[in-house]
């Protein structure tokens, strides 16, 4: 499929989007989707081939791309940010909120009116992710905050730094240079990610 959804509007593409992966999941064939539009990407990849300039620069699993340090570069201005696969643990309706439940750590979303057990991917911004070095003891608004090992850190330009985080698959944090020597972040050290927004891409389904 070479750039299926091209010259629809946003509206046409959500209707669209549920039947390509149906059709994946029901006829069990290979799919190569060939776009521009991470969005699409985010909803319906496994795998990703990431070209640049007609010339291989990634591949793999869809989060293992989306969040090596190495490819970064690759995706220019685009806020990729991690995809995690989250099944919805319960709802909070009296707040707005449900929450999902990922590789035994938690995340609060805005509510979704689907079934608890529902398997949804959720899609976090690398800006949306700060981190601290020690557990919070006084009260925060931040409802999510998960326990993180930093993997790997590497420098962006003269002020940011992209952090990757091991959380029981992979997230990554974008902060700023000064933050980053002020809190002698390392390779190895345990850390708190702070999510300050969640992007929540279109639900799986089963």
């Amino acid at each position: 499929m070479d750039e299926p959804l091209t010259s629809l509007d946003i509206q046409r593409k959500q209707e669209i989007l549920p039947f390509i992966r149906r059709l994946h999941e029901e006829v069990r064939i290979p799919v190569i989707y060939v776009s521009h539009a991470i969005s699409e990407i985010l909803q319906l990849a496994d795998r990703v081939v990431l070209l640049k300039q007609g010339t291989l620069v990634g591949v793999g699993a869809l989060n293992e791309v989306l969040t090596s340090l190495e490819y970064r570069k690759s995706f220019g201005s685009l806020r990729v940010g991690a995809v995690l696969d989250a099944r919805v643990a319960s709802h909070e309706p009296q707040y707005g909120l449900s929450k999902l439940e990922f590789k035994g750590q938690f995340l609060f979303v805005p509510l979704q009116l689907v079934a608890i057990g529902q398997p949804l991917r959720v899609h976090i911004f690398s800006n949306d992710v700060s981190l601290v070095v020690d557990r919070m003891t006084s009260a925060t608004s931040v409802l999510n905050i998960l326990e993180a090992t930093i993997v790997e850190i590497r420098e962006i330009d003269q002020s940011s730094a992209d952090v990757l985080l091991d959380i029981g698959a992979p997230l990554v944090a974008t902060i700023t240079r000064k933050s980053l020597a002020h809190l002698g972040l390392k390779p190895g050290h345990r850390v708190f990610a702070l999510i300050k927004a969640v992007a929540l891409n279109e639900e799986l389904t089963e």
